[in-house]
């Protein structure tokens, strides 16, 4: 299974639409024995604001053989998003594993504040 690395989220509302993009760059160690040691890609994730999204299925990833030739991909990736109107959220890169604790604590807080009501 791939290591997450880091996640960037864009975000485009206007008129009846909102919705969210997300791009993961990840890596893996590389299960040829020829070339580098380490592969690295990205996933996308995208959906409605609010919702968990759907994922690109892991087969369908883009794989490379240098991160300097993701990062580039994955900048050229991000440059059409916001051609068509999509923002950075405010918190351009953040780990993943952050995220899925800040989600679970928000879910958490929720039950809570249900409880006292």
């Amino acid at each position: 299974m791939p290591n997450n690395i880091e996640t960037i989220r864009l975000e485009y509302v206007g008129g009846s639409s909102s919705k969210f993009w997300e791009i993961t760059k990840v890596s893996k160690p590389n299960p040829s024995t020829i070339g580098p040691l380490t592969q690295y890609g990205y996933m996308t994730t995208w959906g409605r604001i609010g919702s968990a999204g759907q994922r690109l299925a892991e087969h369908k990833w883009k794989w490379y053989h240098t991160e300097s030739a993701c990062n580039m991909a994955i900048r050229e990736t991000i440059a059409g998003k916001r051609k068509k109107g999509y923002q950075m959220t405010g918190k351009e890169t953040h780990n993943v594993e952050k995220q899925k604790k800040e989600k679970k604590n928000h879910i958490l807080m929720r039950v809570r504040s249900m409880k006292i009501s």
